[in-house]
């Protein structure tokens, strides 16, 4: 009997692992998904992520929704709010110039593509934004691509299978397809290495340019990245492995890391917070001197602001990181998991408010030592921010002072709403994601360096501003061209006139490949600085 189950077994799980049943659609995505491949490389790994970028944003979630569609899973008022944002976000790749901001941007808009057909083909654990979209964005990006990563040569396989010589011509044409990268390339480094190989291949009309090679390349490239995205569309369409995941299975692996005690974290975090009450003490009119823009003596401006200040982000970040850990591993008593109720057949029954709020006392202990931690880590996060307003106001602007900035007020944000989590019962996952995407759409479409150069020439030019750091502009994007050209015509000090004219001529923007914006590079600021500098006939 014992036998009989474990062959039973072992067919079901090897019928699993057989992708499901292949239809038209399916074989014309495996047919397609090569060219998404190859444009991914193309328009995008290899590119300046200009407004190639954006249309193959365009064209992925264009191919996505046709997929889903044909299998039976339209856009609804759920999913179509992430669709839009990343569309909107794929235009930053054309409006803006800032490369690092557009690095961010495509992990973003990476990020916002794969959840929306996760909730497009209703792959979420919990069926709504909450803190489990870290585990979804883990089934979505690594297990269910790589558990389907093959299922794109299984549809191969159904094209012309009806005979054995159908299926051998097939299959021949098809590996020569697939190998035709690696045979062009071995021609060419053969051709460069003889030259009578060379005059022959010649003679055989057989020519070979490096821009040839160059697509070649990029189409082997794109053969993985092919299958993963083949197996994202097909695994979720299907349930093929994304069925596998239930949200009581991460539950379970969820209380696997609860190990530590109560106690052990109690007294962490109480130490915790005494180390932050003495520093304070110690140091709190050093500190708080900042909120009255007074300067502690024999300490300059830049020395005041900069001493401190990364280390307040760092000490920020760790307690956001033992705030998650803390709620991660802490041990729940066996009281506090014998009072969840049950019903007549074993099972958990819903809690009623009063039930939950029993519950809840439960961990009274956690959320004391959490509320103390999070005021703390505000009034650190206050200080940091109140010295680099000071540092901003002597200085000016600079894309470090931006970015620092940015993260710090984030982090303020994410810590107010994890201490009125402490009091108040909602769902404080979802308010951080949404406060994050906000954040980040601000700083993605704020046009830091365009900002950044505007700022610093109007408080120059009203003299409230001692000196325009110029060496700081050499590290800005195309979007300060508008008002250094502005400058360049307004000032009468020779000497800014030019360095401003240094920085317009050895800036990439004028550089010759720029001369006439292919599809890889191009995006509005460029175009619009590349224009500027040529009227000023530098």
């Amino acid at each position: 009997m014992d036998d009989t189950l474990g062959v039973k077994e072992e067919i079901r799980v090897i019928a699993a692992a057989r992708p499901k049943k292949f239809d038209g659609k399916d074989i014309q995505l495996a047919l397609f998904m090569p060219v998404i491949g190859f444009l991914y490389w193309h328009w995008i790994g290899f590119s300046a992520l200009g407004l190639s970028a954006t249309c193959f944003v365009l064209l992925f979630c264009l191919s996505a929704g046709l997929y889903m569609r044909q299998s039976g899973f339209s856009q609804t008022k759920q999913n179509i709010p992430y669709l839009i944002l990343t569309l909107v976000s794929s235009l930053q790749f054309f409006l803006f110039d800032n490369g690092f901001l557009k690095f961010l941007n495509l992990l973003f808009v990476s990020l916002l593509a794969v959840y929306w057909i996760c909730v497009t083909t209703k792959r979420r654990l919990e069926g709504h934004l909450s803190a489990y979209i870290l585990w979804d964005l883990i089934l979505q990006f690594i297990f269910i691509p790589f558990a389907n990563f093959t299922c794109q040569f299984f549809g191969f396989k159904q094209i012309g299978m009806k005979s054995q010589r159908g299926k051998n011509i097939f299959m021949s044409v098809l590996g020569l397809f697939f190998f035709a990268p690696i045979l062009i390339w071995v021609i060419q480094l053969l051709m460069d290495a003889d030259a009578v190989f060379e005059m022959l291949i010649g003679k055989m009309s057989f020519s070979l340019s490096n821009h040839f090679l160059n697509y070649a390349i990029k189409f082997l490239f794109g053969i993985p990245v092919s299958c993963y995205l083949y197996g994202l569309f097909y695994g979720n369409a299907t349930g093929r492995y994304a069925e596998e995941t239930s949200l009581e299975s991460v539950q379970k692996s969820i209380a696997a890391f609860q190990f530590a005690p109560s106690a052990a974290i109690f007294t962490a975090m109480t130490a915790l917070n005494a180390i932050y009450l003495l520093f304070f003490f110690s140091q709190g009119v050093y500190l708080l001197s900042a909120f009255d823009n007074v300067l502690p003596h024999s300490m300059t401006y830049a020395e005041y602001a900069r001493r401190g200040f990364f280390e307040l982000c760092t000490v920020s970040g760790i307690n956001l990181v033992t705030i998650a850990a803390a709620y991660l591993i802490m041990k729940r008593d066996d009281s506090e998991q014998s009072k969840e109720p049950k019903d007549d057949s074993g099972q958990s029954k819903e809690l009623k408010k009063e039930e939950v709020k029993k519950l809840g006392k439960s961990n009274w202990g956690l959320k004391l030592e959490t509320s103390i931690l999070s005021i703390l880590t505000l009034l650190l996060i206050a200080t940091g921010i109140s010295k680099m307003v000071m540092y901003i106001h002597y200085y000016g602007l600079t894309v470090l002072r931006v970015y620092t900035t940015w993260f710090m007020l984030l982090l303020f944000v994410f810590f107010c709403i994890i201490l009125v989590r402490q009091f108040v019962n909602f769902r404080a996952g979802k308010a951080m994601v949404i406060s994050f995407i906000v954040c980040f759409m601000i700083l993605a479409y704020g046009n830091v360096d365009g900002q950044i150069t505007k700022y610093n020439i109007e408080r120059y030019e009203q003299g409230t501003l001692e000196h325009l750091d110029i060496k700081s502009l050499y590290r800005l994007s195309a979007a300060s061209v508008p008002y250094l050209h502005d400058l360049y015509l307004e000032t009468d000090n020779q000497t800014l006139k030019w360095k401003i004219k240094k920085i317009l001529i050895n800036q990439p923007w004028d550089d010759s490949e720029y001369d006439g914006l292919t599809l890889q590079n191009y995006n509005y600021q460029s175009d619009r600085a590349q224009k500027m500098i040529k009227e000023l006939g530098l």
